[in-house]
C-alpha cells in the first residue's frame, strides 16, 4: 500500500507509522475484514516531498505489509509486476474504495509518460464517473479496460490525484514496486 495510507490509518492513535507499525486492514473484494498486519522491516518508504523527488529518487510513499496471521487469508492468485512501465497511451483500470462506496468504484483512463519525479501521469478516460480519488491510494493498476483487463499484471499503484478537478492522477511505476518488494523478500 502507500505509506500515506498507513500514516492516515494511525493518525490519532498514538502509534508511529514506520517499520513494525501495526495496522488492521480490510480486503473487501475478498470479503475479509479486520486483518492484522505489520509494516515490514525493510518495507517502509515514506513519501518524498514533490519538490525533492526526481526520476533518480528512491521509491517514495510505499509500505509493504506482512499479515500477522497469514492463514486467515487464502493464498491469492499471483499478480505479476510489469517488467517496464507501460507505453504512453496504454489503457488502465483500478478498483478503489472512495468514501461512500464500501463496495468499491472503478477508475479507468490512459497512462502518459512519467512526471519529473518518476511517477506515471494518468488521465481519466471520460469526463464523468469515478477517477483516482482519495480511497484509491494503494490500489493496483491493471492493463486494459472492461473485458480486456489483464488482471494478472500490475502496471503500477495509485498514489495521488490532482486536487483541482483536472482528472489527472499519479501512479507509482512498476520498477519501484518491484524494488521495494525485493528489499523485503531478499534484503
Amino acid at each position: 500500500t502507500c505509506a500515506h495510507v498507513v500514516e492516515d490509518a494511525l493518525r490519532g492513535t498514538g502509534a508511529t507509522a514506520g517499520p513494525d507499525a501495526k495496522v488492521t486492514l480490510d480486503l473487501p473484494v475478498a470479503g475479509l475484514r479486520d486483518i492484522a498486519a505489520t509494516v515490514a522491516k525493510d518495507g517502509w518508504h515514506p513519501a518524498i516531498p514533490k519538490a525533492e523527488r526526481d526520476v533518480a529518487s528512491a521509491p517514495s510513499d510505499l509500505a509493504v505489509l506482512e499479515l500477522t496471521v497469514p492463514e486467515r487469508v487464502a493464498v491469492p492468485e499471483a499478480c505479476l509486476i510489469a517488467d517496464t512501465a507501460a507505453a504512453p497511451g496504454a489503457a488502465f483500470s483500478a478498483q478503489g474504495f472512495p468514501v461512500g462506496y464500501p463496495n468499491g468504484a472503478l477508475a479507468e483512463g490512459t497512462l502518459r509518460g512519467p512526471d519529473s519525479g518518476g511517477w506515471l501521469d494518468a488521465v481519466a478516460g471520460s469526463a464523468f464517473g469515478h477517477f483516482v480519488d482519495p480511497g484509491f491510494s494503494g490500489a493496483p493498476v491493471f492493463s486494459g479496460q472492461g473485458t480486456a483487463v489483464v488482471a494478472g499484471t500490475a502496471l503500477g499503484m495509485c498514489v495521488t490525484n490532482d486536487a483541482d478537478n483536472t482528472r489527472i492522477a499519479r501512479m507509482i511505476p512498476p520498477a519501484h514496486l518491484a524494488q521495494v518488494l525485493r528489499e523485503v523478500i531478499s534484503p
